[in-house]
C-alpha cells in the first residue's frame, strides 16, 4: 500500500501578536502590592538567620584576605574602594565562596595590569568534564556598590553549564586598584568613569584569550598614547603576583565568547559588543544600550548593533521609563509607557539582529546581583529568571545550540509556582504587567518568533520540559536542564479507527491540535510484513489542523498502521494508530 499525494488543510496562524493592553486593571490599587515584591529577596533569602550567620562568618575570612593583600603586596592600592572589604552589602552571595570546594569546580584568583597601570583583580572559573574546549563569558560589574562577588551566582551557573568564565573588578571597584601607575595614575581613577568599564572590559577580554603563546600585554594608555605598562605587568608576573595568561586557557575556545554586565557594566558590554569582533553575543542586565557613553555621564554617538543582544530590566530598574527609581526604588505615581523599556531591543530588531527584552515584575536594578542588605531590594525569583535567560541566550548564540530555543520561548515564567506562593496576586507570572517584554528571533528551524508582550505569550511560548530551576541549585550542580517531561508538539492527535473505502473516497483524515509550529510526518502501511508504506512530511503552524491523504485505487481492505511523527522546538513526539479499512 502506498499513499497518494497528500492534501494538507491549514488555517492561518501568525507568530506575531498584536500589542496587548496593559495587564493592571487599576494601576493605583495594584501598585502597592507590586512595590512590596521588592522586599522578597531579603525577607525570604538573604535576611534569614541561616544566610546572615554564613555572611558574618565569611566577613571574618574577608577581613583576613584584605590584611594579606596589604601586607603581602603593598604595591596594590584598592584602599579607597567602597567594597575592598566584603562585608554586608559588599559580600555578594556568600554561598558561592565555597564553590571550588565541590568536586570538579575550579576558580582561580588572577591579577593583571590595566592600560592605566592599575592592578586589576579577578577570578577565572571552569568545571571539569564536558568538551575539551569550552566557550567563554566575561562578566562586567556595575559601578560603586558592585564587587565581582555580587555576580558569582551568575558565574557559577555559566561555569556549571559548560563555559569558562571571568569575573573581575573594574578599576576603583572591589579589590582592583583605584589609581593607575605613573605617569597615568589619574587615568580612570575617578569612580564611575565609563572608560574604566568599557576599556576595562576590552582589557579583561585581552587577558581572557591570552595563553602561553601570546601572553597578556597591556594596551597603550588612552590619555598618554605613548605610555605602555607592560614593564609593570612583566615585573609582577616574574614576582609571582600577576598572571601571565588565563590559567584555564587550555579549556577556552576563544572563537566563541559572550559578554554580560550590570548597570554601568551593561552600558560597557553594550558598547564593546558593537566594535569588538571577538564577541558573539551580549547580555545587558539593566540596561541594554544603543547610544555611546563617555566620561562620567556624557552620551555620544548612536551605537551600531552587531551581535544578538538580550536586555533585562524591571518595573523599578534604570531601564524602565522611571529610570532613577532603579537605584532607590519607590512606588510609581502613574502607569509608565508600556513600551518604555524596549527601545534598545527594537533598535536591534531594526538592525535585523536577534534580540530580546525581559522586564521582570517588580524587578529592581539589583535583580542580577546578590546584595544581602535591605537597602538594595530585589524580588525573590528575579535572579533565577535572569540566570535562566542569560544562559539560554549564550547557549543559543555563543554555543550555537538549537535546543536553547525551547528555553528562550518557555512559558515557565508565566506560571512560576515559587513566585505564586510568595505573591498570590501575581499568580506566578514574572513578566511585568506594566512594561512589555518582547522577543524577536529566528529559531533554528527557520521560523520567526516575534512577540511584543511575553506576559501574554502571543501563543508562541511553550513547555520547556525541564524541571525546577534556581541559580543557586543549578550553580552547585543540583539541577539539570535535561528534559524531564515528554515533548508536547501536539495536545491532540486523532486518526479514524475505521475507514470505509466505498464512502470515504479513500481519504484518510488525521486531526491534530498543534501547540506550536511543527514538522509533521505521516507514515501509513498495511499491518502485514513486507507491505511498504510512504512517508509524507510538511510543516504546519500551531492550531487545529486536518491532514488529508488519499489512498490509491489499489488500496485493499485490512488493518493499517498509521504513525504520526512531529518535531518542534520542544522535541519529538510520536503517535501510533491502527485503522481498519473495509470495502
Amino acid at each position: 500500500m502506498v499513499l497518494g499525494r497528500g492534501r494538507v488543510v491549514v488555517g492561518a496562524c501568525a507568530l506575531v501578536a498584536a500589542l496587548a493592553p496593559v495587564a493592571f486593571a487599576d494601576f493605583a490599587s495594584d501598585e502597592p502590592a507590586n512595590y512590596n515584591k521588592t522586599n522578597e529577596r531579603y525577607e525570604r533569602q538573604t535576611g534569614t538567620p541561616e544566610f546572615q550567620a554564613l555572611l558574618r562568618s565569611k566577613e571574618l575570612e574577608s577581613d583576613q584576605e584584605v590584611l594579606a593583600i596589604f601586607s603581602g603586596d603593598p604595591e596594590r592600592r584598592p584602599q579607597g574602594n567602597l567594597c575592598v572589604n566584603h562585608r554586608d552589602g559588599c559580600a555578594g552571595d556568600v554561598r558561592f565562596y565555597d564553590w571550588p570546594k565541590q568536586a570538579g569546580n575550579m576558580r582561580k584568583p588572577v591579577l593583571w595590569t590595566a592600560r592605566s597601570g592599575a592592578t586589576i583583580s579577578g577570578h577565572a572559573w571552569v568545571t571539569e568534564g564536558g568538551p575539551a574546549r569550552k566557550p567563554g563569558v566575561v562578566i562586567t560589574n556595575g559601578s560603586v556598590q558592585a564587587p565581582e562577588q555580587l555576580y558569582w551566582a551568575q558565574a557559577a551557573v555559566l561555569a556549571e553549564a559548560g563555559y569558562v568564565v571571568l569575573t573581575w573588578d573594574p578599576q576603583t571597584q572591589g579589590r582592583s586598584d583605584g589609581p593607575g601607575a605613573a605617569p597615568t595614575e589619574n587615568e580612570n581613577s575617578r569612580a564611575q568613569t565609563v572608560e574604566a568599564f568599557t576599556e576595562g572590559t576590552v582589557d579583561a577580554l585581552d587577558f581572557f584569550v591570552s595563553d602561553p603563546g601570546q601572553a597578556f600585554r597591556p594596551r597603550n594608555s588612552r590619555t598618554m598614547p605613548s605610555v605602555n605598562h607592560s614593564a609593570k605587568q612583566n615585573r609582577r608576573v616574574t614576582a609571582g603576583k600577576n598572571a601571565a595568561f588565563n590559567p584555564f586557557y587550555a579549556r577556552l575556545d576563544a572563537s566563541r565568547i559572550g559578554i554580560a554586565g550590570n548597570s554601568l557594566g551593561a552600558f560597557a558590554v553594550s558598547q564593546v559588543s558593537t566594535t569588538d569582533p571577538r564577541i558573539d553575543a551580549v547580555v545587558a542586565w539593566d540596561q541594554l544600550a544603543t547610544t555611546e557613553r563617555t566620561g562620567t555621564a556624557g552620551e555620544g554617538e548612536p551605537l551600531k548593533p552587531r551581535v544578538p543582544a538580550l536586555g533585562m530590566s524591571g518595573d523599578y530598574g534604570i531601564g524602565s521609563p522611571n529610570g532613577a527609581a532603579g537605584v532607590n526604588p519607590k512606588p510609581r505615581d502613574s502607569a509608565p509607557d508600556p513600551d518604555g523599556a524596549t527601545q534598545a531591543s527594537r533598535d536591534y530588531s531594526k538592525a535585523g539582529l536577534p534580540t530580546m527584552q525581559v522586564n521582570t515584575r517588580a524587578g529592581t536594578h539589583f535583580e542580577s546581583a546578590v546584595i544581602p542588605n535591605p537597602g538594595f531590594p530585589a524580588t525573590l525569583r528575579g535572579i533565577d529568571q535572569t540566570a535562566w535567560y542569560t544562559l539560554a541566550w549564550f547557549d543559543r548564540y555563543v554555543k550555537k545550540d538549537p535546543g536553547a530555543d525551547r528555553r528562550l520561548l518557555t512559558d515557565r515564567w508565566q506560571k512560576d509556582a515559587i513566585d505564586a506562593q510568595a505573591d498570590p496576586p501575581g499568580k506566578g507570572n514574572l513578566f511585568s504587567p506594566t512594561l512589555r517584554s518582547r522577543v524577536d528571533i529566528v529559531k533554528a528551524d527557520g521560523a520567526k518568533a516575534l512577540c511584543e508582550d511575553l506576559r501574554t505569550g502571543c501563543g508562541i511560548l511553550i513547555d520547556d520540559r525541564a524541571g525546577a530551576f534556581s541559580a543557586a541549585d543549578f550553580g552547585f550542580g543540583r539541577q539539570t536542564l535535561r528534559a524531564v517531561r515528554p515533548a508536547r508538539c501536539a495536545t491532540r492527535v486523532r486518526a479514524p479507527r475505521r475507514l470505509d473505502l466505498s464512502r470515504s473516497k479513500r481519504r484518510l483524515v488525521i486531526r491534530v491540535r498543534l501547540a506550536q509550529r511543527s514538522r509533521v510526518g505521516v507514515y501509513a502501511r498495511r499491518a502485514r510484513p513486507g507491505v511498504r508504506g510512504v512517508r509524507r512530511r510538511g510543516t504546519l503552524q500551531a492550531g487545529s489542523r486536518r491532514i488529508v491523504v488519499r489512498l490509491r485505487r489499489r488500496a485493499r481492505p485490512g488493518r493499517y498502521q498509521v504513525r504520526v511523527a512531529m518535531r518542534c522546538t520542544s522535541g519529538a513526539q510520536r503517535k501510533l494508530a491502527r485503522v481498519r479499512v473495509v470495502p
